[in-house]
C-alpha cells in the first residue's frame, strides 16, 4: 500500500531534484533491505518522481530515471 505525505522531511533531499522542498513526498523501498514487513526506504517529491517515470513495456518494469542535473553549488566546491 502506498502512501502520500504531505510534508518533506527536511533532514534529507530528494535523489531526483537533490532539494528537500516542502511538497507532497512518497516514500519508495529501497531493493534488498526488506526484512518481513520493515525496509529501508527513500523520500522522493511525488512531483519529481512522477516527471522522471519511464514504462519498459518489454521488461514490465516502470522506473524513475535519474538525469544528472548541473547545479552550480555541486560544481564550484
Amino acid at each position: 500500500m502506498s502512501r502520500v505525505f504531505e510534508e518533506f522531511n527536511p533532514m534529507g533531499k530528494c535523489p531526483l531534484c537533490r532539494t528537500n522542498k516542502n511538497e507532497k513526498t512518497v516514500l519508495i523501498s529501497m531493493a534488498g533491505t526488506q526484512r518481513g514487513h520493515i525496509c529501508q526506504a527513500e523520500q522522493f517529491h511525488l512531483d519529481c518522481l512522477l516527471d522522471n517515470l519511464v514504462y519498459y513495456p518489454e521488461k514490465g518494469v516502470v522506473a524513475a530515471v535519474l538525469r544528472e542535473k548541473e547545479n552550480k553549488e555541486e560544481t564550484n566546491v
